[in-house]
């Protein structure tokens, strides 16, 4: 048997590279359902739970369907790291008018369908987030307001969909979003 010795470096290596491959994965997925392909069940299941567990994957999901022509460089790195060039990504992003609404759509309704996969589970919590971010950004305040009323109900320390609701009831609309 070979004794095989873990470094510290070694482990971060590791860590990262299954950051990386489960960012990957789950820009893949929102690829596909921007391309108008049927996602299956395990992997919405499994994409729902990364969401919500990640708030940086989380984020790069909004960001692809608000903004689908954002390199998957950029957005797989968002999805790995929380240094200071990926927050500069986001805070560039994040307030922007959404780009394509048809892509935008496509990964709202993955984000719905994420969470009605796992309804009544607290994966449900990030999906939903994501859902009424981009329902709000896209002008839907009625439905931005359901889904995040139905995040806080599963998780109440979830702030985005707090935020969400704050902006609604100050009349704040993506175009006025200021960082």
């Amino acid at each position: 048997m070979t004794a095989t010795i873990t470094t510290p470096e070694t482990a971060a290596k590791a860590i990262d590279d299954i950051r990386r491959d489960a960012a990957t994965r789950l820009l893949s997925i929102i690829r596909r359902a921007q391309h108008g392909e049927t996602i299956d069940t395990r992997d919405l299941a499994w994409a729902a739970d990364l969401i919500t567990d990640s708030k940086a994957n989380r984020d790069m999901t909004i960001l692809a369907g608000m903004h689908p022509t954002t390199t998957d460089h950029d957005l797989t790195y968002i999805g790995t790291h929380v240094d200071d060039h990926a927050k500069t990504i986001v805070n560039r992003l994040m307030p922007q008018t959404p780009e394509h609404t048809a892509e935008l759509d496509r990964v709202r309704r993955l984000a719905e369908t994420m969470a009605r996969t796992t309804e009544g589970r607290r994966e449900s919590a990030g999906p939903l987030a994501v859902a009424a971010y981009l329902a709000w950004a896209a002008g839907d305040e009625p439905a931005a307001a359901r889904h995040a009323l139905a995040a806080l109900d599963i998780n109440d320390n979830e702030t985005l969909p707090t935020l969400i609701l704050v902006m609604i009831d100050r009349g704040i609309t993506i175009d006025q979003l200021k960082r």
